[in-house]
């Protein structure tokens, strides 16, 4: 399960460098912001997939914000402020218990119901059926975005932004498109 768990978040980092070639080493906040979302909302009692769409909602409209600032200076620092950003989230996350539970988290209820009787290993291959299932997805999503008009002006930033800008492309709203991509794939 968590080898296909890190498996999306490593697609969400190509996204943002391997194709574009930003440098993201907070990504354990958009990570973070998604991850615990979706565990107040189901907390709250929300259905699934309600919660799924809300965490990637608000991990993607924190990664476009981080990226307003943080997007206007260079590489190397643009990695200093993302990593700066991860672990100010994490301390924050880590200290105030009142947000998600300090450092014991937050426990929530199992998604899948199974009625009493089932073996537990079925439990476990349902929900290792779906995070590879989101994986399939996300790679899916990833390739469909690789292959396309807007893939290759994403790799165009990333081999010389200069040029791209000259030929009419707006690097920062791509930029930040793709951090914010990453970020709600994350």
């Amino acid at each position: 399960m968590f080898i296909g768990i890190f498996s999306i978040v490593s697609l969400s980092l190509n996204i943002e460098y391997g194709f574009t070639g930003l440098a993201n080493f907070g990504k354990v906040a958009f990570f973070m912001i998604g991850a615990y979302t979706s565990a107040l909302a189901l907390d709250l009692g929300l259905p699934y997939l309600l919660c799924a769409v809300l965490a990637i909602a608000l991990a993607a409209v924190a990664g476009y914000l981080v990226s307003l600032p943080a997007l206007r200076l260079r590489e190397d620092y643009l990695a200093i402020v993302t990593l700066a950003v991860g672990e100010v989230l994490r301390l924050v996350i880590k200290n105030e218990a009142w947000i998600a539970g300090g450092v014991m988290g937050i426990m929530v209820q199992p998604v899948i119901r199974f009625p009493p009787g089932v073996p537990h290993r079925f439990e476990i291959l349902a929900y290792i059926a779906l995070v590879y299932a989101a994986l399939a997805a996300c790679y899916v999503l990833a390739q469909l975005v690789a292959n396309s008009p807007y893939g290759r002006v994403l790799r165009a930033i990333r081999e010389d932004d200069l040029a791209t800008d000259v030929l009419g492309k707006d690097v920062f709203r791509y930029k930040a498109q793709a951090f914010m991509f990453g970020s709600g794939m994350a």
